[in-house]
């Protein structure tokens, strides 16, 4: 486990960049974690950067918080050159890399207190107890933490994730192994943040039906490449669906699709069903394309948009 926070003080930003990265590339044992990797994220973004396992998600995040150096890149934060200007950046940013790690003995009131000495800021207890009510802890600020649920710690580590107000967040993997309660629970404490302090996010997930409708921004990652990014209306466009269809012949259904000049995103047939991003409207055209072509329709059902977006570009 690896968490970081840094006070945070007021910065001026001249424009909506918050950070750009250009030809991002790191290796470790001859193996390429990262390639030539570049993304945008812009002040007020709930981000998401979705990717499997070993995707470079993690190590994209320990690179953005200096714990790695690339082999090679390009690298703004707040409009500086994030190596240059490392400590002064870093004291706007809250970083949360894998599990937490708490002192199980203390409460939750002292887990602040000690977190916040241990990164050489003054003990404020005003400031504590903002963070507890903000999170939903207040009532649990003196029950020690090893007594806490999955959810109520993963609480108290973006407490100290966005503790002195940091202007940029980055979350790795923060609603791994929540139940449904504890993940809505924390998608409305990141949003609430996100609208009340103009608070920044990037959020590393796999499971893209976690973001499906709370991130604004989306980056697609594949074996440490840039698949796609863009706004999520845009990227998808407000009109588009993911569309799940399983027929008699697979093979023969994505060429008749694909030769009628229906204006489609993507299509790909894996796993034993076919996956097409397009237009709600062509929906119908499919399906009627499909069975005067005699090719009997086992199923068809909407999808997760972006899912069949990402699945359709990483096939």
């Amino acid at each position: 486990m690896l968490h970081l926070l840094f006070k945070s003080k007021a910065y001026g930003l001249n424009n909506e960049l918050i950070v750009e990265i250009r030809g991002l590339s790191k290796t470790i044992g001859g193996f390429p974690v990262l390639s030539d990797f570049g993304m945008e994220v812009f002040t007020g973004d709930i981000c998401g950067v979705v990717g499997p396992n070993d995707s470079g998600k993690t190590m994209l995040f320990r690179i953005l918080s200096t714990l790695v150096y690339p082999d090679k890149g390009k690298i703004n934060i707040f409009g500086k050159k994030l190596y240059k200007g490392r400590r002064d950046l870093l004291k706007g940013m809250g970083v949360l890399i894998d599990e937490p790690v708490f002192y199980d003995h203390l409460n939750a009131f002292d887990n602040l207190s000690v977190f916040s000495r241990y990164f050489g800021m003054s003990r404020d207890n005003d400031e504590i107890n903002r963070v507890l009510k903000l999170t939903g802890l207040s009532e649990l600020s003196e029950t020690k933490v090893r007594n806490f649920a999955s959810g109520d710690r993963k609480k108290l580590a973006i407490a100290m994730a966005i503790f002195n107000n940091p202007a940029l967040v980055l979350l790795d993997e923060p609603f791994r192994a929540l139940d449904v309660k504890s993940l809505i629970e924390i998608k409305k404490l990141i949003k609430t943040i996100n609208r009340e302090r103009g608070t920044t996010f990037i959020i590393a997930s796999k499971r893209l039906d976690d973001l499906e409708g709370f991130i604004t921004r989306i980056v697609l990652i594949e074996g440490g490449q840039l698949i796609a990014e863009g706004n999520v209306d845009e990227l998808m466009g407000k009109s588009k669906t993911g569309l799940v269809l399983e027929t008699e012949d697979d093979a023969r259904a994505v060429a008749l699709i694909k030769e009628s000049g229906l204006k489609l995103d993507n299509i790909v047939a894996a796993d034993g069903v076919i996956r097409i991003s397009c237009a709600k409207d062509l929906i119908p055209a499919i399906n009627r394309l499909l069975v005067e072509a005699d090719i009997a329709v086992k199923m068809l059902r909407p999808d997760n948009a972006i899912s069949s977006y990402y699945l359709t570009f990483t096939d």
